[in-house]
């Protein structure tokens, strides 16, 4: 098995079948540490005490640390050489809306609307004002299939806006019925607009002056948020 030793749940379960760890902390058979963001990731990944890589990936947020750490370690464990795992990487390009990063007319756009629940939606949000840039705008949409908690997870996700957004105020827009309807139960800041659908979005920012910002589009699948890439 090959297991992320940073989860809790995972770590506990019993097995008599071998553990290949990875993960941050020292006790893992590889660490991994996040390097920078730029906005790509770089990282080092320990392989024993003589090899360390040094990986600047494609990817986008902190999160694909674990991606890169899974990799590195099936790659390592089945005896690929060190520099192929490392070129494999940083040679990978994302496609597919999933954690994309792609310049229109100098606008920087991270991609990744191909699935979102409240932990991916959470991370973006965070990793995207990690990003070194004075100029940011948030183009987020609904996240689907979640039941009982759809409101209060969409509340969730709007508060944590008004709280890093205090300082910055950067322009967010938020996009379907269910942040429609959990914006009626939170106090926003002026900053924070709300549209039905990707349609009258577009109608409203045909005229915004995107030029030198960094756009997040995070939504689920189903909002289709890449339709409006035109639009920069």
């Amino acid at each position: 098995f090959f297991i992320n030793n940073d989860n809790k749940i995972i770590k506990k379960l019993e097995t008599k079948i071998k553990k290949v760890k990875y993960g941050k902390t020292n006790d893992s058979t590889y660490v991994g540490k996040l390097i920078k963001i730029s906005p790509f990731i770089e990282v080092s990944v320990k392989i024993d005490t003589h090899n360390v890589i040094i990986i600047k990936s494609k990817l986008f947020g902190s999160y694909n640390l674990e991606n890169i750490l899974v990799a590195v370690s099936v790659g390592n464990y089945f005896d690929v050489k060190s520099e192929d795992i490392k070129n494999a990487i940083e040679n990978y390009i994302p496609s597919n809306n999933r954690s994309q990063i792609t310049k229109i007319n100098k606008t920087n756009i991270v991609l990744d609307a191909y699935n979102a629940n409240p932990t991916s939606m959470k991370l973006a949000i965070e990793n995207f004002y990690l990003i070194n840039s004075k100029k940011k705008i948030f183009i987020l949409g609904d996240m689907l299939e979640l039941g009982n908690e759809t409101l209060n997870e969409h509340k969730e996700i709007i508060n944590l806006l008004n709280n890093k957004n205090k300082k910055d105020k950067f322009p967010v827009f938020l996009v379907g019925k269910y942040f429609t309807e959990a914006l009626k139960y939170t106090k926003s800041n002026e900053n924070i607009k709300c549209f039905g659908n990707t349609k009258i979005l577009s109608k409203h920012i045909s005229d915004f002056d995107f030029k030198e910002n960094f756009i997040l589009l995070k939504a689920s699948r189903g909002i289709k948020l890449e339709t409006i890439i035109d639009i920069f």
